[in-house]
């Protein structure tokens, strides 16, 4: 596997430019292709790619991750220090809501006294594209819940038996890591090097993608490159008689307990791609 790019510093890495879309693949005369930060600035991301991303993608991505920063990663953020510059995520007060069984009517709670909390998905099996065993029909998974520094005294002394939560569609937390893992792929191996999966994943409306595309990693995972905030892991997969390139990220690594890792399938490999790694085709040979 070609050495994918080395992201830990806080210096930007520039990729491409590429001079098409690289979701929908728009290109030529009156198409006009702007940047795309990999990660997120608002992540620490270091990834940059250029024209990279057509105006109607660009908008639709831009609003996935302004989604995912604010509502759902927005107390972590505050609390492990992150750059945060729109006004509207430095609200005075955030609302926190009772366990399950009590009523639903928000409390609105100091910033300063809001641990940094992180709710994320513990997903069960390898995505079902690499042809994995998948129990029943329908796409299940835990939510973990993850403290980033521990509870502070006084929110557990004032507001005892609450929990902060998020109003998040989980399908736009899924969009908005395949996100990544599809900038990453892009970035390490070149547009051409694999067929493409995860852009209509992250461009359209059909959650049933996500157990198709995303799971854990069915391999081991412990070496994974990047920051305290992201560790990403590119990988070479075989499944089915077809080798698969996958991404695995895992978020705000540096949490305690370990926070959890996703597998993102991020294509196939193309004809191109088996050129470059002739070791990949001749692992297919009888």
């Amino acid at each position: 596997m070609p050495a994918p790019p080395t992201l830990e510093t806080d210096k930007t890495h520039t990729f491409g430019p590429y001079g098409v879309c690289i979701y929908c693949g728009a290109q030529g005369p009156g198409v006009v292709l702007s940047r795309e930060h990999g990660v997120p600035k608002g992540l620490g991301g270091t990834m940059l790619l250029l024209q990279a991303s057509c105006e109607r993608c660009r908008k639709i991505t831009g609003e996935i991750e302004r989604k995912v920063l604010r509502d759902h990663f927005g107390p972590v953020r505050r609390k492990t220090g992150f750059k945060i510059k729109a006004a509207s995520e430095h609200p005075s007060h955030v609302l926190a809501y009772p366990h399950v069984g009590q009523p639903r009517s928000g409390v609105a709670i100091p910033v300063g006294q809001v641990p940094g909390i992180l709710r994320l998905p513990q997903l069960q099996h390898p995505p079902a594209v690499l042809g994995q065993p998948q129990p029943g029909d329908r796409f299940s998974f835990r939510i973990r819940t993850f403290v980033e520094g521990g509870v502070s005294a006084a929110f557990v002394e004032n507001f005892p038996g609450l929990s902060v939560e998020n109003e998040l569609e989980w399908s736009v937390f899924f969009k908005a890591l395949a996100k990544i893992a599809h900038c990453y792929a892009v970035a390490a191996f070149g547009i051409n090097f694999f067929h493409h999966f995860l852009p209509e994943l992250i461009l359209g409306d059909d959650f049933n993608l996500v157990p198709k595309l995303v799971g854990v990693p069915p391999y081991s995972s412990e070496h994974m490159a990047g920051r305290q905030e992201w560790h990403i892991s590119p990988y070479f997969y075989l499944a089915k008689g077809s080798w698969y390139l996958l991404v695995t990220i895992s978020l705000f690594a540096n949490l305690n307990p370990e926070t959890p890792k996703y597998c993102f399938v991020a294509g196939n490999i193309s004809a191109e791609g088996m050129k470059r790694e002739p070791r990949l085709a001749q692992a297919l040979k009888p």
